[in-house]
C-alpha cells in the first residue's frame, strides 16, 4: 500500500485513482484478517459445557460450513456446530 502512494506510478495517478486502489487493498486486507480470526477460532473446540442463551445445554455435532457477511465481503469458513437434544413435550 505504501508503494501505491510513494512509488513512481503514483506520480501520474490522480488522487481518485490512489484512493480507490488503497480502499480496495484495505478491503482485501480486512477480509483476509477477519477470515484468519474465524479460522483461528475454529481451530480449537470450545471447552464443554456449551449452553444456549436460555441456559439449555448444547451437544457438539461437527464442523459445518457457514457464510458470514461483513463490510469486507462474504466469508465462508467451517465452524463448530452444536445442537440442543430433542425432547418430547
Amino acid at each position: 500500500m505504501v508503494e501505491c502512494v510513494t512509488g513512481e506510478a503514483s506520480q501520474t495517478r490522480t488522487a481518485y485513482e490512489v484512493e480507490l486502489t488503497l480502499f480496495r487493498q484495505l478491503l482485501a486486507l480486512g477480509r483476509q484478517l477477519l477470515l484468519l480470526f474465524f479460522l483461528l477460532r475454529a481451530a480449537k473446540r470450545p471447552q464443554e459445557p456449551v449452553t444456549a442463551a436460555d441456559g439449555t445445554g448444547l451437544r457438539y455435532h461437527s464442523l459445518r460450513q457457514t457464510t458470514y457477511y461483513s463490510v469486507f465481503g462474504k466469508l465462508q469458513f467451517r465452524r463448530h456446530y452444536y445442537y440442543a437434544p430433542w425432547t418430547r413435550s
